[in-house]
């Protein structure tokens, strides 16, 4: 089962570009084969390649403890929620208890944008 999905990268961050690929987080019980399989179709509609990037709740909880480069970079950038929300993310993460997620899309929900200097 899959507990959260969102949208990473340059799609999320609105700075993609005609050749941007589609990094996807998924955090849950799915494994890489099943989701990647499934993926294959959805790239065949949006012409765009798609990296799911997948962990386990635990993994997931692990590595954010460990302070893992990559995770910690990712959660302070854009997000497109795809499945599950900002609560569901704090609740993997270790942050404050939260609902369980239900078992469906919660819709997309888009971080705020942070400003850039001189804009």
């Amino acid at each position: 089962m899959i507990e959260l999905a969102f949208v990473y990268g340059s799609i999320a961050s609105s700075e993609e570009h005609s050749a941007s690929d589609v990094d996807l987080m998924v955090v849950g019980g799915a494994k890489l084969s099943e989701i990647a399989s499934r993926l294959r179709r959805v790239e065949g509609l949006t012409g765009r390649n798609i990296n799911p990037t997948v962990y386990t709740g635990r993994e997931f909880a692990k590595k954010i403890g460990e302070k893992s480069h990559f995770l910690t970079t990712v959660l302070q950038e854009e997000k497109l929620f795809v499945y599950g929300g900002k609560g569901d993310l704090a609740r993997l993460a270790g942050g404050p208890a939260g609902k369980a997620p239900q078992n469906k899309p919660s819709g997309v929900e888009r971080s705020p944008r942070r400003r850039r200097a001189g804009s």
